[in-house]
């Protein structure tokens, strides 16, 4: 009999610990499925605004060649968006570009539309800018527009060595009223971005507007503040894209 009632017991708690393992699987299960439904939330948004961005930027130019792909390493279409509607509304003389693609040839679209203005972009692959210029001809965009092999060399700031474009190929320099910062990559060194307005500040002019693209990155933000707190009569704000955007001008 008391062998019967220990299997009885073995059995019991058994059948407790399966209970048991079935309730903890049930509870990773909804939760697992919760993040799942969160991710699928936040995608769809993203999605939604590339969309929309896409259907504003195709509303208003008639391409004359089809665009290069959006989104991974090239800009995505909302941060298109917002330099399209920059230039529309304020028609900078001189855009200056760290980097150069699609962003290149959405802003020569845009300084088409409003009859003015000029683009210098740079580009420290020669494979890439000579894959802009030959967009930009495709796209008969080329006749205003400036792109730039201008390799990496090594600069100084705050006793610190910086990989960054060499500023000697750009001659004569241009008086700056739109900066784009979207080069070099992040992996070449960290705040690899940073010498960008230690370098250029000199040639903006009054009503500079700074695009930072990527700006959702830690490593963004911290160089961002690093310029605030060094350049005081800059403010800056930031906006909601799908890498982030940071937006400086002067106070």
């Amino acid at each position: 009999m008391t062998n019967q009632s220990n299997d009885f017991d073995n059995i019991y708690q058994l059948l407790k610990d399966l209970q048991n393992t079935i309730s903890d699987n049930t509870k990773q299960l909804a939760t697992n499925d919760q993040l799942i439904i969160n991710f699928i939330t936040t995608q769809s948004k993203i999605m939604y605004r590339q969309i929309e961005s896409l259907f504003s930027i195709y509303s208003l130019f008639n391409f004359r060649y089809p665009l290069p792909p959006m989104r991974g390493w090239p800009i995505s279409p909302d941060f298109g968006q917002l330099l399209i509607a920059h230039i529309l509304k304020y028609k900078p003389n001189m855009i200056f570009e760290c980097g150069s693609g699609i962003s290149t040839i959405l802003c020569g679209y845009a300084l088409d539309k409003i009859g003015k203005g000029k683009i210098i972009s740079l580009d420290h692959e020669e494979i890439f800018s000579k894959k802009t210029i030959d967009d930009l001809s495709l796209h008969q965009l080329q006749s205003e527009i400036n792109v730039i092999y201008a390799p990496l060399c090594n600069v100084q700031i705050n006793q610190t060595n910086w990989q960054w474009y060499d500023l000697n190929k750009v001659k004569p320099f241009p008086l700056i009223d739109m900066l784009i910062v979207d080069g070099p990559p992040s992996t070449l060194q960290k705040h690899a971005r940073y010498p960008a307005l230690h370098l250029l500040r000199k040639y903006f002019s009054e009503d500079i507007t700074i695009f930072i693209d990527d700006a959702g990155r830690k490593e963004e933000q911290e160089f961002i503040n690093l310029w605030l707190n060094e350049f005081p009569e800059f403010k800056f704000e930031t906006i909601e894209t799908e890498k982030g955007v940071a937006i400086l001008k002067r106070r």
